[in-house]
């Protein structure tokens, strides 16, 4: 898994701690209260057991909200922690293979490619030319093709056979994948990726 670093993010402003002496508030029915002396509305906000909370301190005056802070707190954290649940890790497996490649060996990888694709892993198909056999590449291309169409009915390719120095290769996803995203294999943000080499 990619080990990504979260920025901390920056608390609000409370209570006192907003530096301003006037300040615009909306009370916790998201009624505008219009502006009034900051410690007059941080005296409104716990007469009524709640905190004032600064939303937007760029605003003239700052906006301040009443509300549970420590449950505001709580239930974002939850919907972040749900976000998180939601954000799906695509490996891909890459299986690699000569433009000779037996019938048999050809018949594993093949079933390799289906295990993957099945189990919603994008498979990377790689064909390695050795030596004087980058002439043939037409071989690795109708072989590369013919793979397309064996893993079609539960693959969707993502583009054509790409051909690098002594490597072709082309990447083919699962098709609910291609179907969450509306049809598009065009990268989602919200998903991210890792390879495994077979």
């Amino acid at each position: 898994m990619l080990n990504i670093k979260r920025k901390k993010e920056k608390k609000p402003p409370v209570n006192y701690k907003i530096r301003s002496n006037n300040v615009l508030v909306i009370d916790e029915n998201k009624k505008k209260l219009g502006i009034m002396p900051r410690d007059d509305a941080v005296k409104l906000a716990k007469e009524r057991g709640l905190d004032l909370v600064a939303v937007n301190i760029e605003h003239i005056p700052p906006v301040c909200k009443i509300l549970d802070y420590g449950k505001h707190l709580y239930t974002k954290h939850k919907q972040q922690k749900l976000a998180r649940k939601k954000q799906r890790i695509i490996q891909i497996k890459e299986l690699k293979f000569g433009p000779e490649i037996s019938e048999h060996d050809y018949n594993v990888k093949i079933k390799h490619a289906r295990d993957f694709l099945m189990d919603d892993k994008k498979v990377k198909l790689t064909v390695k030319f050795r030596g004087r056999e980058i002439i043939y590449s037409d071989k690795g291309l109708k072989l590369l093709n013919k793979m397309i169409e064996e893993l079609q009915d539960i693959s969707v390719c993502e583009k054509k056979p790409v051909s690098i120095g002594k490597v072709m290769y082309v990447m083919v996803a699962p098709k609910n994948i291609s179907r969450q995203r509306g049809g598009n294999i065009a990268e989602n943000k919200d998903k991210q990726e890792r390879t495994e080499k077979i």
